[in-house]
């Protein structure tokens, strides 16, 4: 909800295909945009009490930004950048995400676990021939 709503502020600014992130948009602009959602049930706080639907929608933004995780492998998976009550949506990260689930649900269907294990190791580690894939995978792929 909260990044579709963010998706909808950004339309109007967006003016070619190829933008790689959104020009920046206040979390209020996102607010305006979610009036009839109730988003606390989304989220689990330590105290019983409601928390507002702008506490919860930085929480949503923060969790999609990876402020958990500031290393840069969580730089890299974060779909959103929210610094200082503005975010962007970074759709490089978001498509390169999609792709990838794309081609491991077509694997898995052809292939099973066993083939989307292979071709996130090839995707991680680029190159292997079929020992170097045998060996990392642990079990025989070949016989």
């Amino acid at each position: 909800m909260v990044m579709r709503a963010a998706l909808k502020v950004t339309e109007k600014s967006q003016k070619h295909l190829g933008e790689t992130v959104t020009e920046p948009i206040s979390v209020a602009n996102i607010a305006m945009q979610l009036t009839d959602e109730e988003l606390s049930p989304w989220l689990m706080y330590e105290s019983s009490k409601k928390s507002s639907n702008m506490t919860c929608i930085k929480d949503f933004l923060a969790m999609l930004s990876c402020a958990d995780n500031p290393s840069p492998a969580g730089r890299a998976a974060s779909f959103v950048t929210f610094e200082s009550a503005k975010v962007q949506v970074n759709f490089e990260i978001v498509t390169r995400r999609l792709k990838q689930r794309v081609l491991e649900n077509i694997t898995r269907e052809r292939h099973g676990s066993e083939g989307v294990r292979i071709v996130r190791l090839l995707l991680e580690k680029g190159k292997m021939d079929e020992k170097q894939v045998g060996e990392r995978v642990h079990w025989p792929l070949f016989h």
